[in-house]
């Protein structure tokens, strides 16, 4: 199962780590179709209420986009709220504190010419420092929220949905052989760059949400986009997961899901390497499809035609050679019939995924906040 954890400084405030409450949602903006594949999204209590108080991200309208998103995708059953708590005890919080620290002091040591260090106070006064990796800032805190959505990514055996920095740093923790397979967005990056192919990457969320505040106030578009954006939101959201009720959708994800286990067992997962063998694997059993499906339809067809009249031959004859003879070609016309029908129900999102023409046909042609 696909199970995928939101992370974010929000996380942190469970494992006393933080007081921060925003969330990443980098993955939301740039990779909606996330929301295809994902067979679960677990946010945790503290970053539910964040969402459901619309107190992050700025402006107002995009807090209230993502609120209704993640509304619309618990309806579904996507989304499912998880209590960390009982994971997160007073010793391993603390713990996580001390290994940040541990772990900062390392960094500083093996790589002096890629670490600096900076004030986060004001000009001229003292306050909380940050470390600058290759000139990208982490301070402790947000250290110690990405290190708990680590823990609870292992025990709710999830990979977590973090932004790209986070990567960025963790490549220096971990290097790249015990890089953590709760951290290895090469499993998400495959799925997305498999169904990016053939559902476009548009973006999700109306452009009025993100600009609210800023040159759409110039625009004389500007009330109509305001009463209209969460109602536009809510139909392309509605219309991108009708997808994931398609048994294609849910075959080519099977598919894809045995290509990353199977490179899974020896290194980190290199999502062009796996779409590339999902695409081998579609022009295979394409060719096989076209080449076998129509003899094996034919050897079904006439099988139970010439059962027929065996078995009436026998029955009326009496003898029982002839009437078994006639029974076990029925039963093997019935058994090839519904040989057929597996295999063209397992192999149907061969030909399904190569005839979609995108989720919103109509969008473009909408224009605004499409």
């Amino acid at each position: 199962m696909n199970k995928l954890l939101v992370t974010g400084m929000a996380v942190g405030i469970d494992a006393g780590v933080c007081a921060s409450c925003n969330y990443d949602l980098g993955w939301l903006i740039n990779y909606p179709s996330i929301l295809l594949w994902a067979d679960r999204i677990i946010i945790t209590e503290t970053v539910w209420q964040v969402i459901q108080k619309e107190g992050f991200p700025d402006p107002p309208e995009l807090a209230k986009a993502c609120k209704l998103i993640f509304d619309i995708a618990r309806d579904q059953g996507i989304v499912k709220i998880a209590q960390p708590t009982p994971l997160l005890t007073p010793d391993l919080c603390d713990f996580i504190l001390t290994q940040v620290d541990t772990d900062l002091d390392k960094i500083k040591r093996l790589f002096p010419d890629k670490v600096d260090q900076r004030s986060m106070g004001r000009a001229g006064k003292d306050g909380p420092t940050e470390t600058l990796i290759d000139g990208v800032g982490f301070c402790s805190p947000y250290l110690g929220s990405v290190y708990a959505s680590l823990v609870l990514a292992k025990a709710w055996k999830a990979n977590c949905l973090f932004d790209p920095h986070v990567i960025h740093y963790l490549r220096y923790k971990f290097g790249i052989e015990a890089f953590p397979k709760q951290a290895d967005a090469g499993r998400i990056q495959s799925f997305t760059t498999v169904f990016e192919s053939y559902f476009p990457n548009e973006p999700l969320i109306p452009h009025y949400a993100f600009d609210s505040q800023g040159r759409c106030l110039e625009c004389e578009h500007e009330k109509k986009c305001k009463d209209t954006y969460l109602k536009d939101l809510e139909t392309h959201t509605l219309e991108l997961l009708k997808w994931r009720e398609y048994d294609e959708i849910q075959q080519a994800k099977a598919v894809v899901d045995e290509i990353v286990i199977r490179r899974d067992k020896s290194d980190i997962v290199d999502p062009h390497a796996v779409a590339k063998e999902f695409s081998e694997e579609q022009s295979k059993l394409s060719k096989r499809i076209r080449s076998i499906f129509p003899k094996v339809k034919r050897w079904a067809n006439v099988t139970t035609i010439v059962s027929i009249p065996l078995a009436i031959a026998g029955l009326s004859s009496g003898e029982s050679l002839v009437t078994l003879a006639g029974v076990a070609l029925a039963g093997l016309a019935q058994g090839g019939k519904q040989y057929v029908e597996f295999l063209e129900s397992k192999y149907r999102w061969v030909g399904f995924l190569q005839r979609i023409p995108g989720p919103c046909p109509d969008r473009e042609a909408k224009g605004g906040n499409a």
